[in-house]
Formats: C-alpha cells, structure tokens, sequence
C-alpha cells in the first residue's frame, strides 16, 4: 500500500470515531485527560487508541517508505494491549504485539511507572520500564528496556527521554534516543509537531536525526491518530 493512499485511508477511517470520542467518555470507562500533556502512559480502560504512521527513511540515495498501523486497548484498570503491523519498502510485512500494566499512578500532576513489554516477529522480545511525569504544560517520559533478538541470538538494550510540551492545541516532543549493542552504541533524535483538534484526534508531523554511530534511521513522515 502507497504511503499516501495509507494516510487517506486512515484519516477516513479514524476521523469520524475519533471527533465523536471528543464528547464525554461512557460511565463504564475511565476518563480520558483532554489534553495530550495530560495523559498516562496506558490507555484508560475502555478506550482505543488508533494511529496509523507513513515515514520516509535513509539517507539521499536510499531512501524508502515504512508504514505502520497500530491499535492500544485499554483493559481493567491497569492494563493495555496491543497490536501493530509494520510495513517497509512496499513489501516486508512486520507484525507486534505489546503489553503494558500500571505499577503506580497518582494525578494530579500525572505521574506513574510502568511495565512494557512487547515481541515483534521474526523473533525480538523487548520488556522495560517508563516513567512519566507531568509538570504543568511540560511533560517529561523515560524509558529503559532490554532487547532479545531470537533470529539472531542477541542481547541490546535501549533508552529514551522525551520532553513534551503542550500550549493550546499545538504539542511539540523532542526524544533523544540511545541504543547499546555489544560495544556499538548509536543514538538519535526524534522530534514530533502536532495538532490535537480534540481530545479524540490529532495530526502530527515526524523527523528523525541520527546522532551517533553509523545507524542509517534519517526520516521524515506524517501520522494521524484518534481515540474512542
């Protein structure tokens, strides 16, 4: 599927959901934050979270589109599952599957701890732990987790800190990310600019820079996404 017919689709498919999410939740689920800024790392029970991702990665030369379709469900109180499909050059087809559970949470502020864990065919088990905190209109997650790849009978680990900060409807993040593998370390930069036209719909825009290492993960894109 061509990256632009992905977009068109998912803003068709997500929109009309996800600005009817903007009216007040069901009782049987737990309230979702109106802003961005304010939410936990899980979703909340009851809720969906879709979002659909077109990237174009590497460097002047060689360069390719990689997509990804991706739905959270918030279960129970302190739990989520997931489920995403990854696509790369047209061709290659990459599904995950991922879990979340709540150790602590507390608002307001928001704050919590969590576990994530997630396995990603054809064989690469991640599991960690994120922190978030909410200080006003910034907002400040890390990440920590180790990598187990099957097919390849590797151990790598991986961590991230990303400041987010919100005034209005406009959010901009910055995450710095660093990878260990063996001796190689790489890292990157991650940055996003996004709208969120209500509490159930947002459009961002992507850009990825590597810092260190020799890690060909250049990328600009686009994503969409919606709750309900």
């Amino acid at each position: 599927m061509s990256s632009p017919a992905l977009i068109a689709l998912s803003v068709a498919w997500l929109s009309p959901a996800a600005f009817a999410a903007g009216v007040q939740a069901p009782a049987s689920r737990e309230p979702l934050p109106a802003r961005e800024v304010e939410r936990p790392i899980l979703v909340p029970k009851g809720w969906t979270d879709l979002a659909a991702t077109a990237q174009l990665q590497g460097r002047r030369g060689n360069r390719q589109w990689a997509e990804n379709l991706a739905i959270r469900r918030g279960l129970l109180p302190n739990h989520e599952v997931g489920i995403s499909l990854s696509f790369t050059g047209g061709t290659e087809v990459r599904p995950s599957l991922g879990w979340r559970w709540s150790l602590f949470r507390r608002e307001p502020p928001s704050t919590e701890l969590a576990v994530e864990a997630s396995w990603s065919d054809p064989g690469e088990v991640v599991a960690g732990l994120a922190f978030r905190r909410q200080i006003g209109g910034l907002r400040l997650t890390a990440r920590v987790a180790g990598v187990q790849d099957y097919s390849e009978a590797t151990l790598s680990g991986r961590g991230s800190l990303e400041a987010l900060l919100q005034a209005g409807l406009l959010v901009f993040a910055a995450t710095p990310e660093v990878a260990l593998d063996g001796a190689e370390v790489s890292s990157d930069l991650q940055l996003r600019g996004a709208i969120q036209w209500t509490r159930g719909f947002d459009t961002a825009v992507l850009f990825g820079v590597p810092l260190v290492g020799e890690d060909n993960r250049r990328t600009i894109g686009v994503r969409v996404g919606g709750r309900y």
